[in-house]
């Protein structure tokens, strides 16, 4: 990714903003500050999500869970700054419940898009180009 580890941790972090930039989040409550332990309510039609940041290192570990019928998970990320600049992005989901073993031709795609939707900057209305700085297991 071509942005710095702290201009996507910071993205990252405000919850509040997801459904602007992320496709499938249709509204977020945010319950209290986020912190680790703090909550917050994703909604992503079907599901409704109680969310809770597990991991929170500025600027490089981001982690939360979220719970609902039917479907559970955890989403970490990772971020490194690159020497040259830019970061790169270790992104990893686990899921459990009956929805989680739903299998789509698609679902990479659609974790893949939280990465590929995510904003270069405060500054920029685009998007981060899919492809730089992959590795396998990495984004």
């Amino acid at each position: 990714m071509a942005a710095s580890a702290g201009a996507v941790f910071a993205h990252l972090v405000a919850v509040a903003e997801w459904p602007t930039w992320q496709r499938g989040v249709d509204r977020i409550d945010v319950i209290e500050e986020i912190a680790v332990g703090s909550r917050f309510v994703v909604v992503a039609a079907p599901h409704t999500f109680d969310g809770i940041v597990g991991e929170l290192e500025w600027p490089s570990r981001f982690g939360w869970a979220a719970v609902s019928d039917g479907l559970s998970f955890y989403q970490s990320w990772l971020l490194l700054d690159e020497p040259g600049g830019g970061t790169r992005t270790v992104f990893h989901e686990a899921a459990r419940g009956p929805s989680a073993l739903l299998t789509t031709p698609d679902r990479s795609d659609v974790t893949r898009g939280w990465v590929d939707t995510l904003p270069l900057d405060d500054d920029s209305a685009d998007v981060i180009t899919p492809g730089r700085h992959h590795k396998a297991g990495e984004c």
